[in-house]
C-alpha cells in the first residue's frame, strides 16, 4: 500500500509539471500575439481595452474624428463626417435641380468580428408632400401691411385662408387679408380669388421685423396644415342667390364658409369678378335658417341674410366679410428635425461587408428633383447587420444623436 501511493504522489508530481509548464507556453504565446496584434492595429481606431478575441462586430457610421460611438459628443448631429454628397467624385456644399449626385456613407467595425453582410439604406428628408396650393414668392413690401408678391403655382386660394410660408429654418402660419391681381394686359384689380397661373399680391397679418428677418424670394406659400378650427376664423359668406323683397329689402342667400356672424354686426361685399364695385359697410339686419330667425350664424350653415341699405350691386359669387376684421396674430414655428423613419423618404438600400476593425464605403445614386418643393436636403444613412444579426434596439428611429449607427448630412438646395 506504502508504495503504491509513492507511485501515485510520483505520478500526481509529474502532472503538475507538465501543467504549470503548459501555462508557460500559454502565457508566453499569448504575449507574443497580443504584441503583434498590437504592432497590426496600432494606426487603427481600435480599442485595445477591449479583450481580444471577443467575437463581436461594432458597426457606426463616424459622426466626427475618432467616433467610437459616445453619443454625448453629437452635438451637430446633422453634419456626420460619414456622410458626403458628391458630384462627379468632388463634394459638394450645396444643391442644384435636375442634377445627379452620388450619396457616400463610410461604415466603421470597431468589433473584432468581421461582419460579412451588412445593409446600408438611405433616405431623405423633408418629406416630398404634395400640396393642394403652390405659390413662389417673387418679391415683399410694405403698404399698411407686409405684402407678398409672386406667381401662383398650383391649385388656388381665397381671400381670408389661413397659409403657411415655409422658409429656410422656420414655418410662418398667416392670413390672406387681401388680394390684388397684376393681369399680362390691363391694370391690377382686387380679387377674392388667387388662381393657378395668375400673379398676384397677398396683404398678410405679418409683421414688417418677421418679414425683413425671414422672408425671401424663391420661398413657397402652401395652404395651411394643420388647419385652424373653421369657427376660430375670419367670417365669410359665400353668395349663390340674391332677391329684392318688396317692404323688406335684399336678401342674400348662401352658405357660411368659415367664422361666425351676430345679427347686427356689418359686412363688406367683395366682388367676384373684376374686383371692381365692392360694397363697405353694409348692416345685417336680420339672420334666418329654415325661416326662423337665428341670433348668430357658423360655418356650414345655408341661410339667408337681411341686408341695410347700400349703394352698389350684390351679384351670385360675391362674398361677405365682416367689416371690422378679426384680428390675427402670425405664429412662428421652427421646422423641426426628422427623427423617425416615417418622417423620412427611403430611397433605397445597398449591402456591404465590413471587415473586423476596418471600415467600408457604400455608396447610391440621387438626382435632385427640378421642381422647387422644399428649401433643403437632409441627407440619412443607417447600417446594420445581418450577419452576424446587429439589429438596432429602437430600429425606427433615424436621429444620429440618439442611434451611433446611424449619421446624416444636411446641405441647402440653390434652385
Amino acid at each position: 500500500m506504502k508504495k503504491l501511493l509513492q507511485k501515485l504522489n510520483k505520478e500526481i508530481g509529474e502532472i503538475s509539471r507538465d501543467i504549470k509548464q503548459s501555462e508557460w507556453v500559454y502565457q508566453e504565446n499569448y504575449k507574443k500575439e497580443y504584441a503583434k496584434i498590437r504592432r497590426k492595429y496600432k494606426q487603427k481606431e481600435y480599442d485595445l481595452r477591449m479583450g481580444l478575441y471577443e467575437g463581436k462586430s461594432e458597426l457606426l457610421i463616424p459622426h466626427h474624428p475618432n467616433d467610437k460611438g459616445d453619443l454625448s459628443l453629437r452635438s451637430s448631429h446633422l453634419n456626420s463626417i460619414g456622410v458626403n454628397i458628391k458630384k462627379s467624385n468632388y463634394p459638394v456644399s450645396n444643391l442644384s435641380p435636375s442634377t445627379n449626385y452620388q450619396i457616400e456613407c463610410t461604415v466603421i467595425n470597431h468589433g473584432d468580428l468581421a461582419v460579412p453582410l451588412a445593409n446600408v439604406e438611405f433616405f431623405i428628408s423633408p418629406k416630398f408632400k404634395p400640396h393642394d396650393f403652390e405659390m413662389e414668392i417673387t418679391g415683399t413690401g410694405r403698404f399698411l401691411s407686409t405684402t407678398i408678391r409672386g406667381k401662383v403655382i398650383k391649385g388656388s386660394v381665397d381671400l381670408l385662408d389661413h397659409i403657411r410660408i415655409l422658409c429656410e429654418d422656420h414655418i410662418i402660419h398667416t392670413r390672406i387679408n387681401g388680394i390684388i391681381i397684376h393681369p399680362p394686359t390691363g391694370p391690377t384689380q382686387t380679387s377674392h380669388r388667387a388662381e393657378e397661373g395668375e400673379e398676384v399680391t397677398f396683404y398678410v397679418g405679418i409683421t414688417k421685423t418677421t418679414a425683413n428677418t425671414l422672408l425671401m424670394e424663391g420661398q413657397r406659400i402652401v395652404e395651411a396644415d394643420p388647419q385652424t378650427p373653421l369657427a376660430q376664423r375670419a367670417f365669410r359668406f359665400r353668395i349663390t342667390d340674391v332677391f329684392r323683397i318688396t317692404g323688406r329689402g335684399t336678401v342674400v342667400t348662401g352658405k357660411v364658409e368659415q367664422g361666425t356672424l351676430r345679427a347686427g354686426e356689418k359686412v363688406n361685399v367683395f366682388k367676384g369678378d373684376s374686383g371692381r364695385g365692392n360694397i363697405m359697410n353694409i348692416s345685417t339686419l336680420k339672420l334666418e335658417r329654415f325661416r326662423r330667425s337665428v341670433s348668430t350664424i357658423t360655418p356650414n350653415m345655408e341661410v339667408g341674410i337681411l341686408l341695410g341699405n347700400f349703394s352698389g350691386t350684390i351679384s351670385k359669387g360675391d362674398i361677405l366679410v365682416k367689416s371690422s376684421r378679426e384680428t390675427f396674430t402670425e405664429k412662428i414655428d421652427p421646422i423641426p428635425e426628422p427623427e423617425k423613419v416615417n418622417e423620412y423618404e427611403f430611397l433605397g438600400r445597398t449591402s456591404i461587408s465590413v471587415p473586423a476593425m476596418d471600415s467600408t464605403i457604400a455608396s447610391f445614386p440621387f438626382r435632385t428633383s427640378g421642381v422647387k418643393d422644399r428649401n433643403e436636403y437632409i441627407f440619412t444613412c443607417r447600417v446594420f447587420a445581418t450577419t452576424p444579426v446587429d439589429m438596432p434596439d429602437n430600429f425606427d428611429t433615424l436621429n444620429p444623436k440618439m442611434e451611433k449607427r446611424v449619421g446624416a448630412k444636411k446641405l441647402p438646395w440653390k434652385f
